[in-house]
């Protein structure tokens, strides 16, 4: 009986070590797999690279002497033998695996609770469309306590688009946070405002504000190649010149990020990682998220804790003799309103292509002249930036001017709401933002001048 049970196990145990064998021999197999698909990768990487360099197809940017340099050294711990390396190796791909596991649980997560906007995806502006957010204005004042913002199907602030489309008078409001109005509620924002004002006056009215916190006129074009364009408003209105000022980036750096169409001169690593931002929503919130810093160290994002604070508690100033003034006006380049000049011009190309009229606003702010009415605090030594408020004004009024004149020269409407909003904390809860009383002051300033543009250019009738 002994025999018997002493022979079943050692038969137990044969076949345990042939299963671990078998299991033993499949691990190498898929070990050398993972080595040589490895492998291939880091050697097609640096040849295609080069292979693209070589013939001209494409530029050779930073990225790709990365991604090439990485896949050499990746090729030689492939193939280096030894225990050593062997070890190396195997903790490597151990981590390769963790970094994917982690990857794709964070993947899964964003697909299942959104619990973040991602408002660029690969050049795409993905606009959030039927969204509810609800949070407190921290008890400033000239805001509401409870701060509700929605947007429609369209992504926009506003009511549902009408039907029959064609019977109504679409306007949409396109700029910055000034327009977006993100710490206003709805029905409290200058456009919810401003279709009030003009119902008063011409019938079947509609007006949604596509305002996008940031946003320059380099994304106000490409909002309208991507969704104003096929929308066809019958007038768009344009609230700009803020989120330029003295940016020489927008047609080099903004024009790779935003870029949504892959080009012929784009290179290899431009190429994956726009393939990995269309297909990967972890990739893409990574992506937002780099671009809202670099944003924030430009000064271009206003969320709570650095732009929406109250002007009268937290009033910064800065003593600035005529000669600095000067000099710092001076060293501004003269490229970036150059630019901004041709923006403008491509914005309203387009809108002429697409039989839409376009408006043009120039923007006002707190800072600049005089006192504040409201708390006596000067308005010219307010810092701004770098600088004090009558130095930027100064050269937000160029960018201003430029707005009127490149108007005028292509004969578009144009509001100068810079010069006819007062500046007085009454109406503004920042520098640069408007609180409810200061939305019905912009809403009035526009409507006296667009009912007069669009009665005799839209036969709706009028009340």
């Amino acid at each position: 009986m002994g025999n018997l049970t002493d022979m079943g196990v050692e038969k137990a145990g044969a076949a345990k070590r042939r299963n671990l064998t078998r299991l033993g021999n499949l691990s190498k197999r898929l070990g050398w797999s993972l080595r040589v698909a490895i492998g291939a990768v880091c050697l097609v990487l640096p040849l295609l690279v080069g292979l693209r360099f070589a013939k001209g197809t494409a530029g050779f940017s930073t990225m790709d002497f990365g991604m090439a340099s990485c896949s050499i050294v990746g090729l030689v711990v492939m193939i280096l033998p030894g225990t050593d390396a062997s070890r190396f190796r195997t903790q490597l791909t151990a981590l390769g695996i963790g970094c994917w596991m982690a990857l794709g649980i964070l993947e899964t997560y964003i697909r299942v609770f959104d619990p973040f906007p991602i408002l660029l995806r690969a050049g795409r502006i993905d606009l959030p469309a039927n969204s509810r957010r609800e949070f407190k204005s921290g008890g400033m004042p000239g805001l509401d306590p409870i701060i509700h913002v929605e947007s429609n199907s369209l992504g926009f602030r506003g009511p549902e688009p009408p039907t029959p489309w064609t019977d109504y008078l679409t306007i949409v409001c396109v700029g910055g946070s000034t327009t977006q109005c993100v710490y206003l509620s709805e029905s409290t924002t200058w456009p919810d405002r401003l279709q009030v004002e003009l119902s008063k006056s011409l019938d079947r009215v509609w007006i949604n504000n596509a305002g996008i916190d940031g946003h320059s006129t380099f994304g106000h074009l490409e909002l309208l190649e991507q969704y104003l364009a096929a929308m066809r408003p019958k007038v768009l209105l344009f609230y700009v010149g803020l989120n330029d000022v003295d940016r020489n980036d927008l047609n080099h750096y903004d024009a790779r990020t935003l870029r949504g169409r892959s080009r012929k001169d784009d290179s290899l690593a431009r190429g994956i990682q726009r393939i990995l931002l269309r297909t990967s929503d972890a990739f893409a919130l990574i992506d937002n998220l780099r671009l809202h810093w670099l944003a924030k160290r430009k000064g271009l994002t206003h969320g709570e804790s650095v732009g929406h604070q109250h002007f009268a508690t937290r009033p910064q100033h800065l003593t600035m003799t005529n000669e600095a003034r000067q000099l710092w006006l001076q060293q501004r380049s003269p490229d970036c309103l150059s630019a901004y000049r041709k923006r403008l011009q491509r914005l309203i190309q387009r809108c002429v292509e697409e039989n839409i009229t376009c408006v043009l606003l120039t923007q006002p702010v707190l800072y600049g002249e005089g006192k504040d009415d409201v708390t006596g605090i000067d308005l010219e030594t307010v810092r701004v930036g770098e600088v004090d408020g009558w130095t930027h004004w100064q050269l937000l009024k160029q960018y201003n001017q430029a707005t009127l004149e490149i108007a005028k020269e292509f004969d578009v409407p144009r509001i100068d709401v810079a010069t006819q909003m007062p500046k007085s904390s009454k109406y503004f809860y920042d520098l640069t933002h408007y609180n409810v009383e200061g939305a019905i002051k912009i809403a009035e300033i526009v409507e006296g001048v667009l009912t007069k543009v669009l009665k005799p250019r839209f036969p709706f009738p009028s009340k």
